[in-house]
């Protein structure tokens, strides 16, 4: 059984009877503000799913479906979203770094880059 947190109130958001996320399918999750940090969501279903605020910061989200996705203000530092679908997923204010790798020619429309890092 995984549980997903609110990152901070440590209220459970979703939980999923599974050993890990990857190919989980999470359409339509409601995952506001989740601590998703270093999680392993290769493959995944996250069509239309509420990821505002959530932290995503260096998890692994290659070849995961997010068409249609609120990311409104997530922090995407350091996460791995190579081959990932994103049609439609709404970046605004999301948070990105020279370490975020992104599906090969997509542009983080609306997103934030954070500069910190320097390179």
């Amino acid at each position: 059984m995984i549980e997903i947190a609110h990152r901070h109130t440590g209220a459970v958001l979703q939980s999923i009877d599974a050993a890990t996320l990857s190919s989980a399918s999470l359409q339509g999750a409601a995952l506001v503000s989740a601590n998703l940090a270093g999680a392993s969501l290769n493959k995944a279903n996250l069509v239309r799913a509420n990821l505002r605020l959530a932290d995503l910061s260096e998890s692994d989200l290659r070849d995961t479906d997010m068409r249609g996705s609120n990311l409104q203000g997530a922090d995407l530092r350091g996460a791995d979203m190579r081959e990932a679908r994103l049609a439609q997923a709404d970046l605004r204010n999301a948070l990105y770094d020279a370490r975020t790798r992104w599906p090969e020619g997509f542009q983080p429309t609306g997103a934030v880059r954070d500069k910190r890092w320097g390179y």
